[in-house]
This record gives C-alpha cells, sequence and structure tokens, in this order.
C-alpha cells in the first residue's frame, strides 16, 4: 500500500484468522528485507503480542481495519510536530541526531511522538527509557493511544495530545 508516496509492506489479519495465520504474519515481516515500513490492519488489536512485533524495520504501524483509520494514516504525514512542541513547551523543538529519540527539545530533554500505534518507535522508546533518565524524555500521542503505550510504556512519562485538522493543512494541538 502505498501512502502520501511511501510504500508499506501490508497485511491484514481477520477476525476469523487463527494463531497459525497471525504466526505466518509475524513470521514473513521477521524475513522482510526489501520493505522498512509495515502496516498491520487487524479486527482486533488485542489478538496481537504487541511486544512481539519489533523486527527492526524503521516503523510497525498496527491499526484496526477501517476507513476512518486509513484516512487518519494518510493525515500522518501532514502534521506539524514542530508547531505540536513548540505550543507544548514554549520553544523551539529540533529533530534529534539520537536514533532513539525523536525531537531535542533542549540539551537534555527530548521527545518522542505517537500519532499511530508503532510498535517500532515504541520498542526504540523502551530502549532510551531503559539506557536513560525517564524524566529526560516525554512520549506525546493521540488520546485514543494512551492506554496501549502506557502498557508498552510503562515508564514513560506519556501526555495526551489533542490534534485538530486545520483547514491549511496543519495540526495543531
Amino acid at each position: 500500500m502505498t501512502i502520501e508516496g511511501v510504500e508499506f509492506l501490508t497485511y491484514h489479519i481477520a477476525e476469523k484468522n487463527n494463531y497459525k495465520y497471525i504466526t505466518s504474519v509475524f513470521d514473513d515481516i521477521a524475513k522482510e528485507r526489501e520493505y522498512k515500513k509495515v502496516l498491520v490492519l487487524v479486527n482486533d488489536i488485542n489478538r496481537l503480542d504487541l511486544q512481539e512485533f519489533v523486527f527492526g524495520l524503521d516503523s510497525v504501524i498496527i491499526c484496526k481495519d477501517t476507513d476512518d483509520e486509513i484516512k487518519k494514516l494518510e493525515k500522518y504525514y501532514e502534521i506539524d510536530w514542530f508547531e505540536i512542541l513548540e505550543k507544548r513547551y514554549n520553544t523551539n523543538a529540533y529533530l534529534s541526531g539520537n536514533d532513539l529519540c525523536d525531537f531535542n527539545i533542549d540539551a537534555t530533554h527530548f521527545a518522542n511522538v505517537f500519532y499511530m500505534l508503532d510498535t517500532e518507535r515504541a520498542y526504540r522508546t523502551e530502549l532510551y527509557l531503559m539506557n536513560k533518565n525517564a524524566d529526560s524524555i516525554e512520549v506525546l500521542c493521540n488520546r485514543e493511544l494512551l492506554d496501549v503505550l502506557k502498557l508498552l510504556l510503562p515508564n514513560a512519562n506519556i501526555t495526551p495530545v489533542d490534534m485538530i485538522y486545520i483547514k491549511e493543512r496543519r495540526w495543531y494541538s
């Protein structure tokens, strides 16, 4: 599937699919060498062990198989995280040179952002938390992701951010 010019290797896990099928999807992704971004569409996210869906890829996005979720994913590339971060911290954030963090707020504070559930990003955030002071990074996310991120990142400082779409194709919190 191509979304906003970005190619995703895409899988669908339906309610009728059994554990064996889920395992085969997992095995396929684990062997993947061509695509670095994967999208897994599911009817019931609770059927997956989200902590297992980490493969060392750029991104593994897991979302419900609905038109609304696909439309939401299409909006992902229109988010102005710099604007959201500026409003949140009252300062200019910049892209982090650290592979485990998305943005630097200042020399010792970082932010990781979640608009969709990305198990690779969650894993990288957990690695950061295991190696650094948890107070040095804040996780910003959609309110819908708060509960699942609390499970994946129990030691993280997670702040839900409301995002509103503005006509100028910019997102604000």
